[in-house]
């Protein structure tokens, strides 16, 4: 079992993620006296999607998860981004089904614990339990950032304050980010992808981004952090500054 199924109908036709969904690796993980198992995802692969039932929650290992909202009238709005150390599926807890479709942003591991683990928190782990509660309200501090840093003010604005949330989300070097697509950009932040690419485009001409990709990576920049800043708006805090998953 992966934890996700085909049926897209909910889903308009330009939006939908391909790929055939997270694959095992055969290695089981553990969390405290939990036992999952551990999957791999392709970049638009889909872990679980909008209005499922919750069958497992997951714990990210290993590189970006876009949480995709479907509006009734087919368009879709990435709501959040989600990092290495933070859980998914969390609405399990509630009995509610999933929120939102989660899709890898780039090549994505996870791990899976079923939903029985969660029935076993509730009964007999009360400090796991407060763990992954201080977790979904970390989930609700970053959507408060969300909605006042990008859906408000210009697109370049909006473009600024997101590249800079992107520099902070990066491991190893907060210089030097991988972008988004213009379409999930323009989905972050609410604005037409023609609007993104002008924006782009300018900070490109100006050396705000200056490709640093190799190959066939396209989507690599390195980051004037001064000259971002300088923009006025631009100052969208990084992300642990006002969130950060816990260890453990």
């Amino acid at each position: 079992m992966t934890g996700v199924r085909h049926d897209r109908r909910s889903m308009p036709e330009q939006s939908r993620p391909s790929g055939a969904g997270p694959v095992s690796t055969g290695s089981t993980v553990s969390f405290g006296p939990y036992r999952g198992h551990m999957q791999r995802l392709r970049r638009e692969e889909v872990l679980f999607r909008q209005g499922e039932p919750v069958e497992a929650v997951f714990r990210i290992r290993r590189g970006l998860v876009k949480l995709v909202t479907y509006l009734r009238g087919g368009d879709a709005r990435i709501v959040r981004l989600q990092r290495a150390g933070d859980w998914l599926g969390l609405a399990g807890f509630l009995d509610r089904p999933y929120g939102h479709t989660a899709v890898a942003l780039s090549g994505v591991t996870v791990e899976r614990f079923a939903m029985e683990c969660l029935a076993r928190m509730r009964h007999d782990d009360a400090e796991t339990l407060n763990e992954l509660l201080s977790q979904w309200h970390r989930d609700l501090a970053a959507a408060d950032v969300w909605i006042a840093q990008f859906s408000t003010g210009s697109v370049r604005q909006r473009v600024a304050r997101l590249i800079r949330y992107l520099a902070g989300l990066e491991e190893t070097d907060a210089t030097g980010i991988h972008l988004p697509t213009v379409r999930e950009m323009g989905e972050i932040l609410g604005v037409r992808p023609e609007s993104v690419s002008r924006v782009l485009a300018d900070l490109k001409r100006k050396s705000v981004l200056v490709p640093a990709g190799h190959g066939r990576r396209h989507d690599t920049y390195r980051v004037d952090v001064a000259l971002l800043a300088a923009l006025r708006g631009a100052g969208a805090p990084r992300p642990e500054e006002t969130f950060r998953p816990a260890a453990r």
